[in-house]
This record gives structure tokens, C-alpha cells and sequence, in this order.
């Protein structure tokens, strides 16, 4: 049997460097987050701005709760199947940045940075939502696909972060949030 925390790429030099692997990780739980995340702030977005002008027939009224359910789930739709190519695009600059910051050993910075790269990949996400439906619904659309993304993209930097870090220590809980010697 081999010895998991003697293949780990971090080094003293490099105390929060990843594989392959464990980048793959991240962002795809990034992307699920983000997902899952999409419909509950687009239906407050719809709440609070109202229905988009491309969807006048659907009330979006303070007591109509179906209605802008259903909007939310189906912008949520449109966002989800927009997100993979926003996704394939934005996967390598984001390696190269979490490359950049992997010689910084406080998880604050990681945290940030990860929540500005996911407020510009929810906001070019929202581009290509917004060039879809033809440059209408800005905050129904833009403003939650942003949240959503900066939200998402730190828990999940942290999630598997701390996974990382605790696999190295020889703690391989299902659920590993917290980091050794640090505290949540």
C-alpha cells in the first residue's frame, strides 16, 4: 500500500500547490455549487427586480410565487447550459492563478481571490446569458450568475482545500472542512 501524503505536492516553498487532480476537484464542485446556487438567487433576484422584459406574460408579483419559480428555474436552465462553455474557458486562467497563489499559506487570500475569479467567471457567464436573450433582464440575470459564482468558488476552494490538506495528515474524513492548526 502507498503512502498518499509522501506524493503530495505541497512543500514548504509551496505549502497550498495541487495536482491535477485536485484542481479537476475544485472546479467541478465549483461548478456545481454555482449551479445550485443559480435558482434560489435568481428567484430572489425576481422577487426583488421584478420579471425581465422578454417574459412579459409571466407575472412576477410579490404574491405570484409559482410564476417566478418557474422563471428562476428556467433562467437557471439557460444559465446551466450557457456555464459549460463558460466553464471550458475560464479553467485555465483560473489553474494559472491558483498556481500563482499556491506559495501563500493563509487561506484568506486563497478565499478572496477564488471569490473575485468567481465574480468574473458569474459575470462573463451572464454575458453570454445576457447576448442569449438578447441584452435584456440585467439584474434578474447578471447580478445572481455573479453572486452565485462568487459564493461558490471560495466554499469550494475550501472545501477541497482542506481535503487536500487533511489527506496529507492522514485524515481522510468524507467531510473535511477545516484545516490542521487552523481554526474554522
Amino acid at each position: 500500500m502507498s503512502d498518499e501524503r509522501a506524493a503530495s505536492p505541497r512543500t514548504a516553498e509551496k505549502p497550498m500547490a495541487f495536482d491535477a487532480e485536485e484542481f479537476f476537484n475544485g472546479a467541478l464542485l465549483a461548478w456545481g455549487l454555482t449551479l445550485f446556487l443559480l435558482p434560489a438567487l435568481m428567484f430572489a433576484a425576481l422577487s426583488i427586480f421584478g420579471c425581465p422584459t422578454y417574459a412579459p406574460s409571466v407575472s412576477c408579483s410579490i404574491s405570484d410565487v409559482p410564476s417566478r419559480l418557474i422563471v428562476a428555474v428556467m433562467l437557471a436552465v439557460v444559465g446551466a447550459v450557457l456555464s459549460i462553455p463558460t466553464f471550458l474557458l475560464f479553467a485555465l486562467p483560473a489553474y494559472a492563478l491558483n498556481r500563482i497563489c499556491e506559495r501563500f499559506a493563509y487561506p484568506a487570500g486563497h478565499i478572496a481571490v477564488n471569490a473575485l475569479l468567481g465574480l468574473a467567471v458569474g459575470a462573463a457567464g451572464s454575458f453570454l446569458a445576457l447576448l442569449f436573450l438578447g441584452m435584456v433582464g440585467l439584474f434578474t440575470i447578471a447580478l445572481p450568475s455573479a453572486l452565485a459564482g462568487a459564493i461558490a468558488f471560495p466554499l469550494a476552494w475550501r472545501f477541497t482545500a482542506a481535503r487536500a490538506l487533511n489527506a496529507d495528515r492522514g485524515i481522510t474524513a468524507r467531510c473535511a472542512w477545516t484545516f490542521p492548526g487552523v481554526v474554522a
